[in-house]
């Protein structure tokens, strides 16, 4: 096991916790077998108090100071996916470039005429379909990503490809297929998913 701030931190505070349970044992046992004054049992205790109060101060300290990791040293990352928010204004194509091996235009209108309305699910409004933009600002014109608030169907045609979040669990997917429940979704002309 790898030790780590926190580890260390509560070894300190039981062997803190351990010495003054042995002090307050020997103190009433040392009392009763020499017939000590109760001042001398008292000024044990404070100072073994004392001395315990600043090891855990400073095991407080250490791992506060260090963001406070896990036992073992793993920090869970959490994974966000950043995507921009859908508004009823088309987006530009600035910065297009032509897909690979000249691949077919797709456009935000005809990938939201294969959306459908489930039970207790979205609308298929054009706000949510919107042209793929990579991190890099380049706006690729043969994929659409959809950002529905609820979700909704989509009957994917053949010669298309898709990453497809249906609120639970992502997959890529091949067209033709009829996906009863999506979230989100990145689509592409061809067989690669846009990135």
């Amino acid at each position: 096991m790898q030790l780590t701030y926190n580890t260390i931190a509560i070894i300190a505070g039981i062997v803190g916790m351990i010495g003054v349970v042995y002090t307050i044992v020997e103190s009433i046992r040392e009392k009763l077998q020499n017939k000590l004054k109760l001042s001398e049992v008292i000024r044990s205790l404070i100072i073994t108090t004392v001395i315990v109060a600043l090891i855990g101060s400073v095991g407080i300290v250490i791992v506060v100071a260090n963001g406070s990791p896990p036992i073992g040293g793993v920090t869970a990352t959490p994974t966000t996916v950043s995507t921009p928010p859908a508004t009823n204004t088309p987006t530009p194509n600035t910065n297009p470039t032509s897909g690979p091996t000249g691949l077919a235009p797709l456009k935000p209108q005809e990938v939201q005429s294969w959306c459908y309305t489930i039970p207790n699910g979205g609308t298929c409004d054009i706000s949510h379909f919107v042209q793929f933009r990579r991190a890099d600002g380049v706006v690729l014109p043969y994929a659409v990503q959809m950002l529905a608030e609820e979700p909704v169907g989509i009957k994917l045609p053949p010669g298309f490809t898709a990453y497809v979040w249906d609120c639970y669990h992502g997959q890529i997917v091949h067209g033709p297929q009829d996906l009863k429940q999506v979230c989100t979704m990145k689509v592409a002309t061809g067989t690669q998913v846009p990135d």
